[in-house]
C-alpha cells in the first residue's frame, strides 16, 4: 500500500488545484484564501492515496536501480485501445 507521505508535492499541488477548480469553478483556486488551501491539500493526498491503494495489482516495491520506492500500475489490456 502507498503511504500518503509519498506523494510528490507538485502531484498534491497539482491535484488540489484540479479539485479545487472542477468543484468551484474554474480560477477558483487562484481566488481561495491561503488559510483554505491545507484543506484541498490534504482532501487531494487522500484521494490520490486512495485511488492507488484501490488500483487492481498495483504494486508499491523498492527498484533495483535507485534507492527508490516506485509504483507499478498494471492497465488492464481491454482498456489500452479505449
Amino acid at each position: 500500500m502507498i503511504d500518503p507521505k509519498m506523494i510528490p508535492d507538485e502531484v498534491l499541488e497539482s491535484t488540489a488545484w484540479a479539485m479545487c477548480d472542477d468543484i468551484n469553478g474554474e480560477g477558483a483556486w487562484d481566488e481561495t484564501p491561503f488559510r483554505h488551501r491545507p484543506m484541498w491539500r490534504s482532501a487531494a493526498r487522500a484521494a490520490i492515496a486512495a485511488a492507488l491503494n484501490a488500483w487492481p495489482g498495483g504494486q508499491v516495491r523498492l527498484s533495483m536501480f535507485t534507492p527508490q520506492e516506485e509504483i507499478i500500475l498494471p492497465v488492464p489490456q481491454d482498456k489500452v485501445n479505449d
